[in-house]
């Protein structure tokens, strides 16, 4: 297995960090009072 570029770590941390905020909308969805999407939720929060 070769040593992964700067480019292809740059581009996993980014998405990882994409992955972070999905997770915080998710928890802050399921706290919100009334009527909640759960279909939105869940896509978040895959």
């Amino acid at each position: 297995m070769s040593i992964p570029d700067q480019d292809h770590i740059n581009r996993v941390l980014l998405w990882m960090s994409y992955a972070d905020e999905d997770l915080d909308l998710a928890n802050y969805a399921m706290k919100m009072p009334g009527i909640r999407s759960y279909r939105l939720i869940a896509f978040h929060a895959q």
